[in-house]
Order: structure tokens, then sequence, then C-alpha cells
């Protein structure tokens, strides 16, 4: 069960109650004062950082949600599941705007770009895309190396995925891939 602490004097102020699972991911919503998690219960919830109380519950997902992010300007919710599957949620009404399919094992990152209009997400099975998160419409990247496992977003659109096996691809703000190098 997770708590929420205080920044600046350490005290603890509420847990987060309502999962009746693991909890797999938390992130604040860019205003600072919602939080969403993700549940191997197969939902992630919405809660008032003020009161630690859920406000909506998400659900759709059949497996635990293993990620959850909001978009940049907050105006979206993404998860990411263990059965591959990927939501995008309003985050007022909880309804979903798009189901996100491709993958074909448990999602192993989820990341929007900076300017909110896309999306990254990967999965244990190697595969990568680029959604529009407009139409959610998506375009598969290609294979490279092994699991991705991380996203680094840059102000220009570009970014770069890193693998499980240490290799790092770089994207243009277009999503094609430019450059890829082994970390030692």
């Amino acid at each position: 069960m997770p708590w929420l602490w205080d920044a600046h004097s350490g005290a603890a102020l509420t847990t987060l109650q309502g999962h009746d699972d693991t909890i797999c991911d938390i992130a604040f919503a860019p205003e600072g004062m919602t939080l969403v998690t993700a549940s191997r219960d197969a939902t992630a919830r919405l809660w008032s950082v003020k009161t630690g109380r859920p406000v909506l519950t998400l659900k759709g997902h059949i497996k635990g949600v293993l990620f959850a992010r909001f978009s940049p300007d907050g105006g979206l919710i993404a998860t990411g599941s263990a059965n591959g599957s990927v939501r995008l949620w309003d985050p007022v009404s909880g309804t979903t705007r798009h189901r996100l399919g491709g993958h074909g094992d448990a999602v192993s990152l989820v990341a929007f770009r900076p300017d909110g209009r896309s999306l990254v997400t990967a999965a244990q099975d190697g595969t990568a895309f680029l959604w529009d998160t407009a139409s959610g419409a998506g375009r598969k990247l290609p294979r490279e190396g092994s699991v991705p496992i991380a996203a680094v977003m840059r102000p220009d659109g570009s970014f770069v995925i890193g693998h499980e096996d240490g290799w790092l691809r770089l994207y243009g703000s277009d999503g094609v891939a430019c450059a890829a190098v082994q970390a030692h």
C-alpha cells in the first residue's frame, strides 16, 4: 500500500487504499494534485493528492496494468498491460479514447513525447510503436536489440529507446531510426 509523504517535513500524510493487488507504477499529473497508479488488479486509479482518496477507477484491461502516464498537458492517460494492450483514457470521464494493439507480450514502457501528440510504447516481445494520440493510429518501429525497457524524450520530438542488452537507438522527430550505440 503506497503512502503519500510531505516532501518538506518527511511526515506521512495518508495511504492510498483501494487496489486489490500490487501497485506497479505511479505518476503525478502535470498539475501536481492528482496521481495515477497502475496495479496488477487490472485497473489504474486516479487519486487526489490533497485527500489521498480515489477519484476515478480506469477499468478495461484484462490483465495487470504495469504502466500509467499522464500526457504532458494532463489531457490523457496512457496505460500498458501485462497482456500487451495499451489504452488511452480521458482523465475526467474515465472513458477509453483508444485501444492500441500490436504488442504480443507485457508492455515494458510507455512514454509521451513532449508535445503530447504522440506516444511511444514497447513490450517484452521486442516490439515498439509510435502512436498518434488523436487518431490512435500507430507505426511499428524497427526491431533492434533486445527488450526495450526505457525511453527518453527530447523537446524537439526525437527520442532514445534503451534495450535490456545495452543498445540505445536514437529516433528523429519523424520517428525514423537515426543511430544506434551499445553502452558498455
